[in-house]
């Protein structure tokens, strides 16, 4: 009550202790649920890639792939990955404890696909590379 009472005098409102705390576990079972809800996803979409690559589908199997980097990315490390350079995405990961190594290989799987989504003509043949690079790397983290 004492909060509504200063808000009425034109005081801000100061929330109270255990309406941070509310807030903060919140926050924090939004990230843990995302983060275990990445993985499953990530590969559910992989299976869905590698049936794209058989039925001929390369352009969309890289779209695919990219986008399902992304979003685990996002999810897995609770980053707002479209809105990251890739120097960001680097600095935000080993913030979270990412090893070099593994953020090298995140960068530098992204890169290439990236490149191949407007360079197309290399695209087929290292699409079944992508994947199992992208499996290995969920395995990792």
């Amino acid at each position: 009550q004492a909060h509504l009472h200063r808000r009425q005098q034109g005081q801000p409102h100061a929330r109270p202790d255990h309406e941070q705390r509310r807030v903060q576990r919140l926050r924090a079972d939004h990230v843990a649920y995302h983060k275990k809800r990445s993985t499953p996803m990530a590969e559910q979409q992989v299976q869905a890639i590698r049936q794209l690559i058989k039925a001929g589908q390369q352009s969309e199997a890289t779209t695919r792939l990219y986008a399902t980097i992304t979003h685990y990315l996002q999810d897995h490390y609770a980053l707002a990955t479209s809105s990251l350079t890739r120097q960001q995405l680097a600095s935000a990961l080993k913030q979270q404890g990412v090893a070099d190594a593994e953020v090298n290989a995140w960068l530098s799987l992204l890169s290439e696909i990236e490149l191949a989504r407007y360079a197309p003509q290399q695209e087929s043949d290292s699409l079944p590379r992508w994947v199992d690079q992208l499996e290995q790397l969920i395995s990792q983290s």
